[in-house]
């Protein structure tokens, strides 16, 4: 067997990988293959949004002449500048194969994700990686001479590492489908050999006897055609039976042998005290009942920290907003808070070709650094003045993570620049160049960086809501953050490139009746498909699903606009026109109720009293809790776990 080489002399580039960056490049080989070696101490980039402090070395190309695979052997070494191996990294890395020169057309390339071993070495092949030109089996290694160009996707672009002529490896791949040669003459025949004696015909087998007929089975009872979307059937001891569907949010209950929604005549007519103290939800409940309490409306400097008391049956102890069923005893429950001492600052701020407005906030000895992005025709007001989306920068604060939040280039313009109806982040073009989001956002974080408020070293984190939760899937891919998370998003459309080739953790916030046009429910679908997918790729990947959930007197006072008592006045004027059910969930979406007001106005006083800030407040809440395309806070808690531990 003949092993025949090839080599490439490797350029100068920075790469960061999980948050690490890389640099310098160098030659290595298999056992006695060629060996060269380009070490830099420097980086080229002092001010980049992603500073250098790694060396890649790349790299050997071993082929084998006899086994002609699919497919071209690559191994690379990965270290620090001062050779320290570094195990257990994640990297993309590109291939193309050009025709006639070195900048030539490509009539092929892929991009391979791999991992480092735990001496530091990368293994590939190429033509085994995900194809973004041409087909590797389809390439003609006879007709040109061809280029190998490697390039490494990083987090400030694609860095080349060299092109060079393709000597004498992939050849063998022509070898194996070359013209024939000239045609040898003809051999003298051999002798023939003596033909065998054809075997006698075996006896045929006596037919068996037939087995006993079995009895006839039980006549089945068949089952019951439905005809309402949800129904459920079940064996009464007698015949199946069919239940109709429950409410949203409803609990399913086994009670005196038959399914029951909400627990029906099952629930005991024992009733217990649940006391809440510094929330709502405190009155006398049914054993079995489905409990939901809240704390109370936080002030500016504040923000809820957790539960304690009788805690052992609460699903979400550290959530403003959690349930429980009731007990067959006395509940007693304390809401606790926590002071947040950082508020946000303003600025207008360069990006790349305009001020930026920036809010933001960088807490003494910070842990991370996340980036908030606003949904369509949003802007980055929104995380100030909606609830539910201050009570996310709150939880964040305290928690000890910086904050910036800027806005697309559309609504800094106020322009529909690829005129898609809305104005939105750029989720189509993905590198640092031309896709003016990406630019900055970049060009913001190395102005913090320059004035000290951070540094390269401190991991970054991304979250957003809607088309916001696309360009946090679409940014954070491709700058390598440390996790992602996506709110009333899919990961679809332009976003799904990034979600096919993502290597980020990627937490995937749902609202269980989504009824937004491009989302809803297909789109809720297509995030757990793609949440499942990430994990067969052995990326991390959570989904969370909000559900309904009631509506409390003091909900619209979240907003300090609204205080408790117009609150209430709001909630009374909304049950007593029969948009609430007996458990006063909320009859429908928001709009069941302007259109309510707007087609019997005389019975709304309070609402049509109201500024449109106010109401714009009310709609909100009645989103959140309908469990609508909305930003929502009910599992803050959850989301900073994810961004403190992912998978972990």
């Amino acid at each position: 067997m003949r092993n025949i080489l090839f080599f490439f002399i490797a350029s100068f580039f920075c790469l960061q990988i999980y948050g690490l960056d890389f640099k310098n490049a160098s030659l290595h080989n298999n056992a006695s293959l060629f060996y060269v070696s380009s070490i830099f101490n420097k980086s080229p980039f002092p001010n980049s949004f992603f500073k250098s402090g790694l060396v890649i070395d790349t790299i050997g190309i071993n082929y084998n002449y006899n086994n002609l695979p699919e497919g071209i052997s690559f191994q690379t070494l990965i270290h620090k500048g001062n050779g320290q191996i570094i195990s257990n990294a994640v990297v993309k890395l590109q291939f193309s194969i050009h025709m006639d020169s070195a900048d030539g057309v490509i009539e092929y390339q892929e991009i391979n994700i791999v991992t480092s071993n735990n001496k530091g070495i990368v293994n590939t092949i190429i033509g085994k990686g995900v194809p973004s030109k041409g087909n590797f089996s389809n390439i003609n290694w006879g007709n040109t001479i061809k280029f190998l160009q490697v390039e490494l996707i990083a987090v400030d672009g694609s860095f080349n590492l060299g092109t060079q002529q393709l000597l004498a490896v992939p050849y063998a791949l022509y070898a194996a489908n070359t013209p024939s040669g000239k045609k040898g003459e003809v051999g003298d025949q051999g002798i023939a050999g003596i033909q065998g004696l054809k075997g006698d015909t075996g006896v045929q087998g006596m037919q068996g006897v037939a087995g006993m007929q079995g009895q006839q089975g039980l006549k089945g009872n068949g089952f019951i055609n439905g005809t309402n979307a949800g129904e459920m059937i079940y064996w009464n001891g007698n015949n199946w039976v069919s239940i109709t569907p429950g409410l949203y949010g409803q609990l399913l209950s086994y009670c005196n042998g038959m399914p029951v929604w909400g627990g029906g005549s099952c629930i005991s007519s024992a009733t217990f005290f649940v006391s809440v103290n510094q929330g709502y939800g405190s009155g006398q409940y049914h054993v079995g009942d489905t409990v939901h309490i809240w704390s109370n409306n936080v002030n500016s400097n504040e923000t809820f920290n957790y539960w304690s008391g009788d805690i052992a049956n609460i699903t979400g102890k550290n959530e403003w907003h959690t349930w429980f069923v009731m007990p067959p005893k006395n509940i007693q429950l304390v809401a606790n808070f926590k002071s947040v001492n950082n508020v946000l600052q303003f600025e207008n701020i360069r990006g790349k070709n305009n001020f930026k407005k920036v809010y933001y906030s960088f807490p003494l000895n910070h842990k991370g650094i996340v980036y908030l992005f606003h949904g369509s025709n949003g802007s980055a007001s929104n995380w100030l003045v909606n609830q539910e989306n201050v009570a996310l920068v709150q939880d964040l604060l305290a928690d000890g993570f910086a904050v910036i939040i800027s806005e697309a280039e559309e609504v800094t313009l106020n322009s529909d620049i690829n005129a898609d109806g809305s104005l939105r982040w750029n989720t189509t073009t993905l590198d640092s160049l031309s896709n003016t989001d990406f630019a900055n956002i970049k060009a913001i974080t190395d102005t913090f960086y320059s004035r000290g408020f951070s540094n390269n070293s401190i991991p970054k984190f991304t979250i957003g809501q809607s088309n916001g939760g696309s360009f946090s899937i679409s940014f954070g891919s491709y700058f390598n953050v440390k996790a992602i998370v996506a709110y009333c998003s899919s990961g679809g459309g332009t976003s799904g490139a990034s979600v096919n080739t993502s290597i980020i953790p990627i937490l995937f916030c749902l609202q269980g009746a989504d009824n937004n046009s491009i989302m809803g429910q297909q789109g809720n679908a297509n995030a757990i498909t793609n949440s499942l997918a990430l994990n067969a790729r052995n990326i991390c990947s959570k989904y969370h699903i909000n559900t309904p959930s009631p509506l409390y007197e003091n909900r619209f006072a979240r907003n300090s606009i609204i205080n408790n008592t117009l609150s209430a006045q709001i909630f009374n004027e909304i049950k007593n026109n029969h948009l609430l059910s007996s458990k006063n969930y909320f009859l429908g979406y928001a709009d069941n109720l302007w259109n309510s007001v707007s087609s019997f106005s005389s019975l709304f006083p309070v609402i049509n009293s109201l500024s449109t800030t106010q109401k714009n407040v009310v709609d909100e809440q009645i989103s959140s809790i309908t469990a609508d395309h909305q930003f929502y806070s009910d599992h803050n808690k959850a989301t900073i776990l994810f961004l403190n531990s992912q998978c972990q």
